[in-house]
């Protein structure tokens, strides 16, 4: 028992460091949102979403795991509701259809809802002995439910989904000549999302060609750069972050780590992308002996990738897609959304002595 409250002891202040670097990033960024509140505005509204998060956490601790199993299917046909529904019922935000609107709240179901595909996607998986069978059942419920994100369009979100989805698979045991379906159908999603999109052969042709204007098609993946470049070692004070206040598009959210870079330089960046590694990895040490490993990996490895494709995407590893850094980034549905996670996680990770 002693245990396992200095366990959760140490990842709630893990949590909270974490989080609370993201509130310094969004008020030392200048550049202002699509709501029009300031960096100060904005920084209050982040403090009270963690707030709510760490509420959210520690309520979805306390549920018994098997309580989780049996609610898995119910809570994934309705969120998947949810997820259509936002299509008709929706507020565009950006050119994008994916919020719901509740008075002075927004609130973004593909992020809320990513622990209940995570852990029905797992339990499918976890109750069919067929692993073929089980991919076949498990990618016709995913691609409804990312077929819904593509249509707001959500690119960044629909790739993460995929991304969990394949992760999920073959930690259950999916033979790799099966797997190797999922990047055919990435590919085929990709040409058929440029054909229709213009910018999204701009951001691949401003990417991979020599020749593409930095000042067009270049440019955010260029402020990338520039913005590291800028942050050095030991980086800039909040003030001094010049990059990401006047040149780095939403320097507070889908370029997160790129502004946090520039603040902290590459000592603070490293400390923090090392928090992230040993909060998963006292997560996994706790969690070694549970009857539900799948779930656990599964939570683990989503946000896992999560961190590295915003961090890969702000590194100008690979073309840009927008996609929020975990904890950090500003949003309130984000934030809840990996609480929520990380709340599910605990629960599975709860001896049957500490329930």
């Amino acid at each position: 028992m002693k245990k396992y409250f200095n366990f959760l002891f140490t990842v709630y202040g893990i949590l909270f460091v974490l989080s609370f670097s993201g509130i310094l990033l969004i008020y030392g960024s200048r550049s202002s949102s699509q709501y029009d509140f300031g960096a100060a505005e904005m920084a209050v509204r982040q403090f009270c979403f963690l707030l709510l998060g760490f509420l959210l956490m520690d309520g979805m601790r306390r549920i018994k795991q098997s309580k989780y199993i049996t609610m898995s299917r119910s809570l994934f046909f309705a969120a998947l509701v949810i997820l259509w529904g936002v299509l008709l019922l929706g507020v565009k935000i950006n050119g994008m259809r994916g919020w719901y609107s509740l008075y002075f709240v927004y609130l973004q179901p593909s992020e809320i809802f990513k622990f209940i595909y995570i852990l029905y996607i797992s339990n499918i998986y976890l109750h069919t002995e067929n692993k073929t069978k089980a991919f076949i059942h498990s990618g016709v419920l995913s691609a409804l439910w990312i077929g819904a994100i593509l249509l707001q369009p959500d690119y960044g979100t629909a790739l993460l989904y995929c991304l969990t989805f394949a992760i999920i698979s073959f930690l259950a045991g999916v033979k790799l000549r099966i797997l190797l379906l999922l990047p055919a159908a990435a590919l085929a999603s990709l040409l058929v999302f440029i054909s229709r999109k213009n910018y999204g052969f701009e951001r691949l042709y401003g990417f991979f060609s020599e020749n593409a204007d930095v000042f067009g098609s270049a440019w955010h993946w260029k402020q990338f750069q520039l913005t590291i470049a800028r942050g050095g070692w030991l980086g800039n004070r909040m003030d001094g972050a010049f990059w990401s206040n006047n040149y780095l598009p939403f320097a507070y959210n889908d370029s997160a780590f790129a502004a946090l870079h520039e603040m902290t330089g590459f000592s603070g960046a490293f400390s923090i992308l090392a928090l992230y590694f040993v909060l998963l990895y006292l997560i996994y040490r706790q969690s070694s002996n549970s009857r539900n490993e799948l779930i656990i990996l599964s939570c683990i490895g989503a946000v896992m990738v999560n961190l590295l494709l915003h961090c890969s995407v702000n590194c100008a590893i690979i073309p840009t897609t927008g996609v929020t850094m975990p904890l950090v980034s500003y949003g309130g549905s984000s934030l809840a959304g990996t609480f929520m996670i990380m709340g599910m996680l605990l629960a599975f990770c709860r001896t049957e002595n500490a329930e």
